[in-house]
């Protein structure tokens, strides 16, 4: 008699264990700074697409001093404001150089989308749709930048994921929350990707 209930409760016990250890797996596996992750998209992404390429040569030399006289302006009005910014802007080496590339293919890749040649999928890429209006080398150089900038959209999720210690295996979390900011960045007219997998111009 004394063996059976010996016996039950080391059953119990393992059970409780076993239960704790299950529990405990599932809450870290479910943690993903959605938030966080959502306001370092829309900063890269603004910092990326922030001038429209067909102006920003036009405007930049007028803009400098009017743009470093509203930043101070704001560094005196509202510190509280400008060191929030800076707690949020998720930023290493690398991200930044990605940065760099991409904005400056960004001018590049703005007549294919003008063209519908090429669209923001619902995934965080570039999607090649229709290049029968472009002639042979127009097809091989989007191609090729599209290709580039996949590769780089791919690392910068990678980067972003290191940054905020966000597991690997939730980087498609990652991307679809940059690809809900790449497609609000589109100009009018450019594709973008519904959820239902449909194309339509913005």
């Amino acid at each position: 008699m004394g063996t059976t209930a010996l016996r039950r409760t080391w059953k119990a016990a393992l059970s409780l264990v076993f239960c704790s250890i299950l529990i405990s797996c599932v809450t870290i596996h479910i943690y993903f700074p959605a938030e966080e992750v959502q306001r370092t998209a829309e900063e890269i992404v603004t910092d990326i697409r922030q001038v429209p390429p067909q102006s920003q040569e036009r405007t930049l030399r007028g803009t400098t001093l009017l743009s470093s006289l509203f930043q101070r302006v704001d560094l005196h009005l509202a510190p509280a404001s400008a060191h929030a910014r800076a707690e949020t802007t998720v930023s290493n080496a690398a991200i930044r150089s990605l940065k760099d590339r991409m904005r400056s293919r960004n001018s590049q890749l703005v007549p294919f989308f003008n063209e519908g040649a090429i669209g923001e999928n619902n995934r965080g890429y570039l999607e090649i749709l229709d290049t029968s209006g472009l002639d042979l080398r127009s097809r091989a150089n989007v191609n090729r930048l599209a290709e580039a900038e996949n590769t780089d959209r791919r690392q910068l999720y990678t980067e972003v994921a290191r940054a905020l210690n966000i597991d690997p295996g939730q980087i498609s979390r990652i991307e679809t929350i940059f690809a809900e900011e790449w497609q609000k960045s589109a100009q009018s007219g450019w594709f973008v990707q519904r959820p239902d997998g449909s194309w339509v111009r913005k």
